[in-house]
């Protein structure tokens, strides 16, 4: 009998729900790096220092991930966050932020714990990170057995964000469908037949779909 492992994400949604970053996340540890974007630091790093105020935990730096999510940002803080001796990863921001927590966090084997403050992004949960090179142009996905620990979504955060980036998210989410199938052309799904009969949507690609085309 063949088998096959999956791992979902973890996560609180709500309002206050990084207060529950101590119950989370202590049981891994207490120092941590956050990495983050400059903008979702600005807007939600003090929440998180007020959330861990009076409990063991520490935050041991706070860095701005780049301005891409790339190897060379992964490699750099992996191995800062080594050099840190931190027990945990916490990322802060868009996707790009993200991503790059995620695979740093890969690299060292310390558990990551993301905190999105757009709702544009699906890299809060997602077992994989979108790598661009230097030149800002598309390199390759970096995929992982399993997504970060817990994702902790404050609605609060999130809805004092630039409407933009809610809208972005409306349509990153309607082009979802399209992107899978293209990402996964030449690969034999073996769910993806069972998924287009309970969804009219897939009478678009017909047999292709066992091959992602």
């Amino acid at each position: 009998m063949n088998g096959e492992k999956v791992f979902f994400c973890n996560y609180s949604i709500g309002t206050d729900t990084w207060k529950e970053v101590p119950s989370v996340c202590g049981l891994y540890g207490k120092r941590i790096l956050l990495i983050g974007g400059k903008k979702a630091l600005h807007a939600g790093k003090e929440h998180l220092v007020q959330a861990i105020a009076e409990t063991c935990m520490e935050l041991v730096e706070t860095v701005i991930f780049g301005e891409d999510c790339t190897y060379e940002n992964i490699h750099r803080w992996a191995t800062y966050a080594k050099e840190k001796q931190v027990d945990m990863i916490f990322g802060m921001g868009g996707g790009k932020a993200l991503d790059t927590a995620k695979g740093a966090g890969y690299e060292t084997g310390l558990p990551v714990f993301t905190f999105p403050t757009i709702a544009a992004t699906c890299a809060a949960t997602t077992a994989l990170s979108v790598v661009y090179k230097e030149n800002g142009t598309f390199d390759s996905f970096y995929f992982y057995e399993c997504p970060a620990r817990h994702c902790f979504i404050d609605l609060e955060v999130i809805a004092k964000a630039p409407d933009r980036y809610l809208q972005a998210g409306m349509g990153g989410t309607l082009g979802k469908y399209f992107e899978c199938h293209f990402a996964a052309r030449g690969d034999q799904l073996q769910t993806c037949r069972r998924i287009s009969r309970k969804r009219s949507a897939g009478k678009w690609y017909g047999s292709s779909h066992g091959y992602g085309l």
